[in-house]
């Protein structure tokens, strides 16, 4: 009771006269029906949520010469509303400032090994006045069976070959998102788009789907 009180005198408070801790009191006048039930689920957060800010989303808009925020943020899917942060599962990765191009597939680098038709990377490429340029490679974007069928498609349209490279019809083109573009002085295009991913096979470009070089100098 003593250190009690002392305690009480170190906050410049006296103890009341009862002698009965008075956060006691309060606990047992909380009514029971003030706690939720546990059966009570807590309300479904709007969807999308980003973990980070601002929120934006400016994939379609046309090039601008700004620096790309490398800010990612992760937003959770409808069907998974409460999952753990700390696995990618039920989580999809969003960058605000990734940007979106049309390209065409311009050729492969063949891999080395035993395995008929196998690509380690492929090309792609803009317009320029001097026709296609490559300006990135991936192969991000597409599932096991989908890339190879696109080796196989690759194989049967190649049009040149030189050492491991192997130059195609450029008769596919895909709608892409890049994160930045660097300068290059091994690419002929003089740039080279770093986090390249295919999001989508597109019909052949025309007008304004035609990602000009030009266009993607604006981000160096």
């Amino acid at each position: 009771m003593e250190q009690w009180t002392s305690d009480w005198q170190l906050l410049g408070q006296s103890p009341d006269p009862s002698g009965v801790n008075p956060d006691c009191v309060q606990q047992e006048m909380f009514q029971p029906d003030m706690i939720e039930s546990p059966e009570k689920t807590p309300a479904a957060p709007e969807w999308p949520i980003c973990m980070c800010q601002p929120w934006e989303h400016p994939l379609d808009e046309k090039p601008k010469p700004l620096a790309v925020d490398e800010t990612i943020c992760l937003v959770k899917e409808p069907e998974s509303l409460y999952p753990d942060p700390a696995f990618s599962k039920g989580w999809l990765v969003y960058y605000p400032n990734a940007r979106i191009t049309y390209l065409t597939l311009w050729g492969a680098i063949r891999e080395e090994g035993r395995i008929k038709h196998a690509y380690s990377d492929y090309l792609f490429a803009a317009e320029s006045d001097e026709g296609l340029v490559v300006v990135g490679n991936t192969k991000e974007g597409w599932d096991e069976q989908q890339q190879a069928s696109i080796n196989h498609w690759i194989h049967d349209h190649a049009i040149h070959q030189k050492g491991p490279l192997t130059m195609v019809e450029t008769s596919r083109h895909f709608k892409m998102r890049f994160l930045r573009a660097k300068p290059s002085s091994r690419a002929s295009s003089g740039l080279r788009l770093e986090g390249l991913k295919a999001l989508e096979e597109q019909l052949p470009l025309h007008g304004e789907k035609v990602t000009q070089l030009e266009d993607l100098k604006a981000f160096l």
